[in-house]
């Protein structure tokens, strides 16, 4: 989509500075204590604590059973589910299924078995929005104890119905298990707990039909792990006229549709925009944005496009920004016309086909009451047409909580009519406006992001706006700067960032799959070597076998974590999923005082289960240091280690910033004012051998923005940490806003060490409101005793 005509304002200029999934096949076994690293949200989830069962039992070739309830054993709770059979020969088997009233789509499945005989053979299966059933056979471990199944990968060998391709198409529509008849084991049982659907967070806008490389964007969109990708082929550039179709742009959006769909990739297509030719404005220069003057050409067009696509794409967005007169110049009524007429005809193709209403550009607040989305729903049943709320997130912080409030209001005042549906944020970006300088704030937004829209659970996807940087002609600073990579597809800093919201994370079937773009494509990678200690890795099925005495490097990508990022991310965790056999292992880390420092060693138990050990390193470097230029590795002892997994984890409840010539920042930012004559003139110092800034007279402030991503009103407990040069025995004051003082004061006595301080003051009443000069939301400054203050880092904490 185009963002040209309203990006002409200057708010982007304002701005303040998924997860990465992993597939593989067959399933995978874990721990209690594992860790994901984001997961995405709980689509559904079955415990089998209410009753009657929402499941089915089936036989195939004379085996008998049952499917109930069992109140005698359960991972979690009082019950979970037995399935058990009587199986006398080869070919026989029992199962269960369930289907579910809405479908879901799935980034993970989660679900605990536990078998009475651990050779038994047991299987998933799951039904794709095709109707395709693809069937899995589970690896159990040597016990009898509850497991953990794990599973990311869906598409099998083993399938029929549907599509009958073997790909999994989107989203989820029923799940089951069976057990098939093994050797020994007649009269088998299995016990199910806990089953979750963890539905994909992340996704993109990209615009593939426009470039000759789209082959290689794709690989890289695929290889990133993303679940999700909107698309935006216009109506006129495809039906030229009447029934005449442009074949070459149908042949490679074919083939753009293929190679996400084989790769994963779910697709949101905008259906948009008139037909020139369609058009109820033919001669005027924006036609495509006026209503169809005949309605019949507007849904044989959804239907021609529907029905192409019928077994790869089931989520359609009709229309973009609506609300906008550049996209949509026909009144509020006749939107609702064209939304019902594509939703009554995509419905027709196909009653599963997920429908979201235009995403709103909410321009001046105009996604609130009083504005065109009220304006829109005050129509009548118009939330009969849609699946999907759906709206664009653009501005400051401040400006998307404004935003999301709005949206809510409106969402309220319709309830009846609107429901449960979920939201979702189908663009959302930051333009860098062609200055370099600017991707440190870019990448900051992304985090800001992911800490706001995490506390809002009706939000169910976020797409960034744009995955490449594009190259308009004539050059447009704005709309050309949104990339996570640019235009040569070189990953930016924010592209990492983005992609590692709540973790980076290791995907060794991604790795494998694409061993030269993993580098870049993946934030935390294991490293190759050719030879030496860590040349003698290798698979083991979906994990990585360490032989004994060897070593497996790791390097997390430098636009996401390089040098502890200058001290902004100096604590780091370290999740590490690993079979629990027999000996030991190590954690050896670059930290600050050398390249391989030991974290800790691990005895392991000879349990034989998946374990997770979570390290917690205070003192990182992370600069390449160890051998292959990685920043940690796994040392295997006296037996060999099986890795499932690796995570590694930033702080999340701390904003950052350091004070310098060039600050850096995290959710915290400090205003820099270049003018002497302000109160916000900070200008740069040495001091003790450390880059900082300073204060030289009273009436000269510090002054610091909190994202209201991170820390907003209503959230009245925070910490502040400041790091100060302790001269001399006069004050330092910190003043904040609450909720009846705008300048409420701390004092801070300095006690003439002569060297950098560091205190924190917890703060039980702030009202953080961007309602300061310079809309901040806290200022450090002197005694006003006329004494020069340095200062070097601030902390906020929550």
């Amino acid at each position: 989509m185009e963002r040209l005509v309203r990006l002409l304002a200057s708010f982007i200029v304002a701005v303040m500075a998924v997860s990465m999934f992993y597939v593989f096949t067959p399933s995978r076994f874990i721990s209690d204590s594992v860790v994901h690293a984001e997961p995405g949200l709980t689509a559904v989830k079955d415990d089998f604590e209410s009753s009657p069962l929402q499941w089915n039992f089936f036989t195939g070739n004379g085996g008998t059973g049952i499917f109930a309830q069992d109140g005698t054993t359960s991972q979690d709770g009082s019950s979970s589910g037995k399935l058990s059979g009587n199986l006398a020969g080869s070919g026989q088997y029992v199962g269960a299924y369930r289907s579910f009233s809405d479908l879901y789509d799935i980034q993970e499945l989660r679900f605990w078995v536990k078998v009475t005989n651990s050779s038994q053979r047991v299987s998933v299966r799951l039904k794709d929005f095709t109707g395709q059933w693809h069937q899995q056979q589970l690896i159990l471990q040597t016990t009898t104890n509850w497991q953990l199944i794990d599973l990311t990968s869906f598409g099998s060998s083993n399938h029929w119905g549907g599509a009958n391709d073997g790909v999994w198409h989107g989203y989820l529509e029923a799940i089951g298990f069976t057990m098939d008849y093994t050797v020994g084991v007649s009269a088998p049982a299995a016990w199910f707990d806990q089953i979750e659907v963890l539905a994909p967070y992340i996704g993109y806008n990209e615009h593939p039909q426009r470039y000759s490389d789209y082959t290689d964007l794709i690989d890289q969109i695929i290889a990133s792990g993303t679940k999700w990708i909107r698309l935006s082929p216009t109506w006129g550039s495809i039906e030229t006229s009447k029934g005449v179709y442009n074949n070459a742009l149908l042949t490679k959006l074919d083939d753009i549709v293929n190679r996400l769909t084989e790769g994963g990739v779910m697709i949101d297509w905008i259906l948009g925009y008139t037909a020139p030719w369609a058009s109820s404005m033919p001669g005027d220069p924006a036609a495509s944005s006026y209503k169809p003057a005949n309605w019949a050409d507007w849904e044989d067009f959804v239907g021609f496009i529907a029905d192409r696509y019928h077994n790869q794409i089931m989520t359609w967005e009709v229309w973009n920004e609506p609300d906008h007169t550049g996209f949509w110049k026909s009144s509020t009524t006749d939107y609702k016309t064209l939304l019902q007429k594509a939703y009554n005809k995509l419905k027709v193709v196909n009653p599963k086909n997920k429908v979201l209403m235009g995403g709103l550009a909410i321009i001046s607040n105009n996604g609130g009451l009083g504005g065109w989305f009220d304006s829109l729903m005050g129509l009548g049943q118009v939330g009969n047409y849609f699946d999907v709320i759906n709206y664009h997130a653009y501005g400051t912080s401040a400006e998307l909580v404004d935003q999301y409030n709005g949206m809510i209001d409106v969402i309220n005042k319709y309830a009846s009519e609107i429901g449960n549906k979920p939201i979702w944020i189908t663009e959302t970006g930051y333009s860098t406006l062609g200055g370099s300088g600017k991707e440190w704030n870019k990448a900051d937004y992304a985090d800001q992001l992911y800490v706001m829209n995490k506390r809002w659970p009706k939000i169910e996807k976020m797409f960034w706006y744009n995955y490449r940087n594009t190259a308009s002609s004539p050059v447009n600073p704005t709309e050309d700067n949104f990339g996570l990579v640019d235009n040569s597809l070189i990953p930016l800093k924010a592209y990492s960032h983005y992609q590692s919201l709540g973790g980076a994370e290791s995907d060794f079937r991604i790795q494998n799959s694409y061993p030269s773009q993993a580098p870049n494509a993946l934030t935390l990678y294991d490293v190759p070597a050719a030879s030496g200690d860590g040349s003698h890795v290798v698979d083991d099925g979906p994990n990585k076998r360490i032989p004994a005495g060897t070593y497996m490097y790791f390097r997390i990508n430098d636009n996401w974590l390089y040098n502890a990022n200058e001290g902004l991310d100096p604590n780091v965790y370290v999740d590490v999923t690993y079979l629990d056999t027999s000996g030991s292992w190590q954690l050896q880390y670059d930290s600050t005082s050398i390249a391989s420092k030991n974290a800790g060693t691990v005895n392991m138990t000879n349990s034989n289960q998946w374990v997770t050990k979570t390290y917690s390193l205070s003192d990182i470097k992370f600069a390449n240091r160890q051998n292959n230029s990685a920043d940690f590795r796994l040392a295997a002892g006296s037996s060999d280690l099986v890795v499932n997994k690796v995570i590694v984890r930033k702080e999340s409840n701390t904003g950052r910033v350091l004070l310098q010539t060039s600050d850096k920042w995290k959710l915290v930012e400090h205003i820099v004012d270049t003018d002497p004559t302000h109160e916000a003139y900070n200008p740069v110092a040495l001091m003790g051998g450390v880059e900082s800034r300073k204060i030289e007279a009273d009436n000269k402030y510090f002054y610091f923005n909190v994202s209201d991503g991170f820390i907003r009103a209503g959230d009245t407990n925070v910490t502040v940490g400041i790091m100060f040069w302790d001269s001399g025995t006069d004050k330092i004051k910190l003043q904040y806003t609450t909720a009846g003082n705008a300048y409420k004061a701390v004092d801070i006595v300095k006690t003439n060490t002569n060297t950098w301080r560091y205190v924190q003051i917890p703060i039980s009443d702030a009202n953080f409101t961007s309602s300061k000069s310079y809309k901040s939301d806290f200022r450090i400054g002197n005694g006003y005793d006329g004494s020069v203050e340095y200062v070097s880092r601030v902390d906020v904490f929550k």
